[in-house]
C-alpha cells in the first residue's frame, strides 16, 4: 500500500524544487531556438551558450556541439527560467579547458563541418573564433580561413579551448580531443547548466548579434547586462 508520509514528503520537495526552477533569471531580447536546426546552422542560443562558457573559463576558443542543445522547443523573446535552461542543457556534462595546437584545432573543426549540409550532432557552435568554410569542398578540406581574436589562426600556436566533458572524451567522434592536456578537468569543471544559470541570474537582459550567412561560423558579440 502507498505510504502516505512518503507521498507527503515527495510532494513537499517537489513543490520546493518547482519554486526554484520557475525562478526568472534573465530576459532574452531575441527568440532562442532549441530545435534540431542546431544540427545544421548557427543559432542565437548556440552562440549564447558558447559565449557564456568562454567567459566562465577565460578560454581563447569555445565550441559546443549541436546535439548537446536539447528540448526541441523555440523560446520566444522574454523571460528565461532555471527550468528552461535545465531543459536545454539536461546532461550532467561539465566544462573542460584544454590546451590545443592550432593545427589540431583546425582538424577538430574540419570534423565538425564534415557532414554539412546534412544534420549532424557534431555541428559546432563557437565563441572566440571566426571560420569561413566552403561546403563544396571535400570533407576535411573545407575551411578557407580561421581567425582567433581577429588574428589568423596560427597552426603552431597553443590555444586554450573550452568544451564539455562529453566532447573532451571523444563524443561525436571528436577523438582528437581525448588525449589533450586538461587545464580544467571534467572533475574540477563546473556543470554546463549551472554555468549558464549563474551567468544569467539577476534578471539580466541578454542579446546576441545577428547571425552570419551559411558558409561561416562566427564568434558573436554577446551582451549580458
Amino acid at each position: 500500500a502507498e505510504d502516505l508520509e512518503s507521498r507527503r514528503l515527495v510532494g513537499e520537495y517537489t513543490r520546493a524544487m518547482d519554486r526554484q526552477l520557475d525562478e526568472i533569471i534573465a530576459v532574452s531580447k531575441m527568440p532562442l531556438d532549441a530545435t534540431q536546426v542546431n544540427l545544421t546552422q548557427e543559432t542565437s542560443l548556440g552562440r549564447l551558450i558558447a559565449g557564456v562558457f568562454k567567459r566562465k573559463l577565460c578560454a581563447d576558443v569555445v565550441f559546443i556541439n549541436g546535439s548537446g542543445i536539447r528540448s526541441n522547443a523555440v523560446y520566444p523573446a522574454g523571460e528565461i527560467t532555471r527550468k528552461i535552461v535545465g531543459a536545454i542543457l539536461p546532461f550532467h556534462n561539465t566544462l573542460v579547458l584544454l590546451e590545443i595546437k592550432g593545427a589540431t584545432l583546425l582538424a577538430v573543426f574540419e570534423h565538425g563541418l564534415s557532414h554539412f549540409p546534412n544534420p549532424s550532432g557534431a555541428f559546432p557552435h563557437v565563441a572566440g573564433i571566426q571560420i569561413t568554410f566552403d561546403p563544396a569542398k571535400p570533407p576535411g578540406h573545407r575551411i578557407v580561413s580561421a581567425k582567433v581574436d581577429g588574428k589568423p589562426l596560427d597552426p603552431n600556436q597553443i590555444y586554450k579551448l573550452a568544451t564539455d566533458s562529453f566532447l573532451a572524451g571523444g563524443g561525436e567522434n571528436y577523438t582528437l580531443l581525448q588525449n589533450l592536456k586538461q587545464l580544467v578537468s571534467r572533475v574540477a569543471g563546473p556543470s554546463e547548466a549551472s554555468s549558464v544559470m549563474d551567468a544569467l541570474s539577476g534578471r539580466r537582459q541578454i542579446e546576441v548579434d545577428h547571425l552570419s550567412n551559411i558558409g561561416s561560423i562566427n564568434d558573436p558579440p554577446l551582451t549580458i547586462k
